[in-house]
């Protein structure tokens, strides 16, 4: 799948794992991205010029059984 604006990813940031929110804004060619926790205690991250960012893949559904 293309990741999208609002999507869930599983993405690689200078080689450092994470599931977050993908956020893109802009246009003309002026386009920034954002990697946004679910929880609000983490600030979002901006991908800036110079930063790897890979995405590995969109998550489409989970299951919510955690370990105990």
């Amino acid at each position: 799948m293309e990741p999208k604006d609002g999507d869930v990813v599983v993405a690689a940031l200078n080689g450092e794992l994470t599931v977050k929110e993908l956020r893109v804004r802009g246009q003309n060619g002026h386009r920034r991205v954002w990697l946004v926790a679910a929880n609000d205690l983490y600030p979002p991250i901006e991908v800036c010029e110079g930063h790897e960012l890979v995405v590995w893949g969109v998550v489409t559904h989970t299951i919510h059984r955690f370990r105990r």
